[in-house]
């Protein structure tokens, strides 16, 4: 890093709590020390009814996001260093 140790401020990872886990790893890989601060957390509204069950184009949504994680992480499993 150009700066010297005595100026050195922690890095902080900012992104989606739905994303913190493979960015943190792949900080991680390259040997960075980050600080998480997760954001925009995906949550459902506490109570589960008969409408959160049925198919609908915002759970679609919701999955997109999983998928898309699940994808990555088995990218980086495959790449090497």
């Amino acid at each position: 890093f150009p700066y010297p140790t005595l100026f050195r401020f922690p890095d902080i990872l900012v992104t989606w709590a739905v994303q913190m886990g493979r960015a943190m790893a792949t900080y991680q890989k390259m040997g960075v020390d980050v600080i998480p601060y997760p954001c925009k957390y995906i949550a459902g509204k506490g109570r589960t009814e008969i409408e959160d069950i049925i198919p609908s184009l915002s759970a679609l949504g919701t999955w997109y996001y999983y998928i898309k994680e699940l994808v990555g992480y088995a990218v980086y499993s495959f790449k090497k260093k």
